[in-house]
């Protein structure tokens, strides 16, 4: 079981009179500096992701993937995703040289909830496989379950409420940014490190417009890179059917 990445934030809040009655207006932390204004933001911000992710039935995006496994980086991938959110639905296919062609599909309590998966590059022409979520050939391939792939939001928020308990977070603002040409806000954090949380280090870009994850670093107790994620070209609004997260589709190789 991997850990899991861990943001928090203090809502902090000035005091100020509008239309005769108290209101809290929260400040704007500045660019670059570790401040308590910059960890309410970060909160804040990751409330307002966690609330997107909810609120979306389905969509598809480009989703770039560099993560450490076995102690050392793999390859930068690139895959389509589709996903719904009811019932849990994922289907990806990579379009990067490495792994050119590959492909997987799941979706939860169909086709004995198994996933299909086709290997990519110079194993394309290998059969495709069926195999249980938490199979080793898949946790193989990533740090995160194949389950996992919608829950980022939601389990950032969980996991700062709990570490802001603990007291020990610091965070700044990286200030607008764009990635790959979107526009982006971004922050930094530190973290306790160790066993019980995902990063030593992170930041996280969130999509100015929608709110949702646009990209992740994630650093190791010894400032090692752990992963790299970016998901970009969001479709909000995809209009799927039941045969985009069909194995017998003939656009798919399964």
């Amino acid at each position: 079981m991997h850990r899991r990445i861990v943001w928090i934030g203090l809502a902090l809040a000035a005091p100020a009179f509008a239309g005769g009655c108290l209101t809290a207006v929260a400040p704007e932390p500045e660019p670059g500096v570790w401040s308590r204004a910059a960890e309410g933001a970060a909160i804040r911000a990751l409330e307002r992701t966690a609330e997107a992710a909810r609120g979306v039935e389905e969509y598809a995006c480009r989703f770039h993937r560099y993560e450490r496994k076995g102690g050392k980086m793999g390859t930068r991938q690139i895959a389509d995703v589709k996903f719904r959110r009811e019932p849990y639905s994922l289907y990806m296919r990579w379009v990067d040289p490495g792994k050119f062609g590959a492909e997987v599909l799941y979706v939860a309590g169909k086709y004995d909830d198994t996933v299909f998966a086709r290997q990519g590059g110079v194993l394309f022409l290998l059969p495709p496989m069926r195999l249980k979520p938490d199979d080793e050939l898949l946790e193989q391939h990533s740090r995160h379950k194949i389950t996992d792939f919608n829950s980022a939001g939601t389990t950032l928020l969980e996991n700062a409420r709990r570490a802001r308990a603990a007291g020990s977070f610091k965070a700044r603002a990286l200030g607008p940014s764009d990635v790959t040409g979107e526009p982006v806000d971004g922050y930094e954090v530190l973290l306790p490190g160790g066993d019980d949380y995902y990063a030593r280090r992170a930041c996280i870009w969130l999509h100015r417009d929608t709110g949702f994850v646009a990209r992740v670093l994630a650093y190791g107790d010894d400032d090692e890179l752990l992963e790299d994620y970016a998901f970009v070209q969001y479709n909000l609004d995809p209009g799927f059917t039941d045969a985009d997260f069909d194995p017998a589709n003939p656009a798919y190789r399964f």
